[in-house]
């Protein structure tokens, strides 16, 4: 059964699954959903925890051998698995193996990356799932951000009009744990309160809400007008502009070979499988190769070039407005001006 995290709660108390599948790429949400099972595991004397990385590779004999050892101290335990990729096909033949152990003294726990629906077709999956909760912990965007933002303050017991909700989505638009964060301190310093627009932004705290990678992200996916909002509060919390420039030389670095790959006609999907991206990032990569051509990604790491010697000899120019106009430059293919072509290496 597919539950959301925010219905987690309610089916913990009716009943305890032997299996829980806690996939998708918001570690909040997912770090939430492990700890609610386990706290509702152990009011039911699941006392004894075993939790297993796949750091690169899962320990398998030591997952069995957790899985069908009896402890001193507990009868009943719980197993936690972390993938950090996909579970390769050999993750895949002993996660099948281990579905033949579940039994009503043992919960097993697996979490991992997002799964496109044809993952969830698989057969491990399957096999899984019909005795399982499974659990989606995908970021929450639009109205079902406002949606959570609302089911946080209720959970805090606080209350806010639409334009506090507004201004909370915005400052913390893709992170989640800096929301809950200040949402807790709000229930400390306004309890059991409708929250104003003014005791928000007296309250809002000015540490980092973004990182490079997240302004990365959200200018492959085209958002260029929120890559301009992170780019302004990295700039405003004193981010180095030299780490900025980095991430985003490393990734159209990468875009520019996958551009060169189909000029050249070859697979850029089979390529983006090879190097174990999911499903969700291709089809974000792919649109932003749509939008850009090979001459306009060979401009951008020209201007990537001069942002890094701006930097490191005390240039004149101002590497947050050449970092704007990068930003700029990922929403389609029109060349910048005044920019002469350099070969690319």
């Amino acid at each position: 059964m597919r539950v959301y995290p925010e219905q987690l709660d309610q089916y913990l108390k009716t009943e305890i699954k032997p299996c829980y599948l806690i996939f998708g790429e918001e570690p909040l949400l997912k770090m939430e959903a492990i700890e609610q099972i386990k706290a509702a595991a152990q009011k039911v004397g699941f006392d004894e925890h075993h939790k297993f990385h796949a750091e690169p590779i899962m320990d398998w004999p030591a997952v069995f051998n957790a899985c069908q050892s009896m402890s001193l101290f507990s009868s009943r335990q719980t197993v936690e698995l972390i993938f950090e990729k996909r579970p390769t096909k050999e993750d895949i033949s002993q996660l099948n193996d281990l579905f033949k152990l579940l039994n009503p003294d043992l919960i097993i726990i697996i979490s991992g990356p997002y799964l496109t629906k044809a993952q969830q077709s698989a057969k491990w999956f399957l096999q899984y799932f019909k005795n399982a909760l499974f659990i989606p912990v995908g970021h929450p965007e639009g109205r079902f951000f406002a949606n959570w933002m609302r089911h946080r303050l209720k959970r805090a017991n606080l209350d806010a009009q639409a334009d506090v909700i507004t201004l909370l989505c915005r400052s913390f638009e893709g992170n989640l744990l800096a929301a809950k964060q200040e949402i807790d301190k709000l229930s400390l310093l306004h309890p059991g309160q409708t929250l104003t627009l003014a005791q928000l932004q007296a309250a809002i705290t000015q540490h980092s809400h973004f990182s490079s990678f997240q302004l990365v992200d959200a200018l492959l996916a085209g958002k260029v007008n929120r890559g301009q909002r992170i780019l302004q509060q990295l700039q405003a919390e004193g981010v180095d502009p030299i780490v900025i420039n980095w991430a985003l030389n490393k990734e159209i670095n990468q875009l520019y070979h996958y551009s060169l790959m189909q000029q050249q006609g070859l697979s850029v999907i089979d390529e983006m499988k090879k190097q174990r991206l999911w499903a969700g990032r291709q089809q974000i990569i792919n649109a932003c190769l749509s939008r850009l051509s090979l001459s306009k990604i060979e401009q951008m790491l020209i201007l990537c070039s001069s942002v890094d010697s701006a930097i490191k000899t005390s240039s004149s120019i101002d590497p947050w407005l050449s970092l704007q106009m990068l930003s700029i430059s990922f929403t389609d293919s029109t060349l910048l001006p005044n920019f002469h072509h350099a070969e690319i290496k």
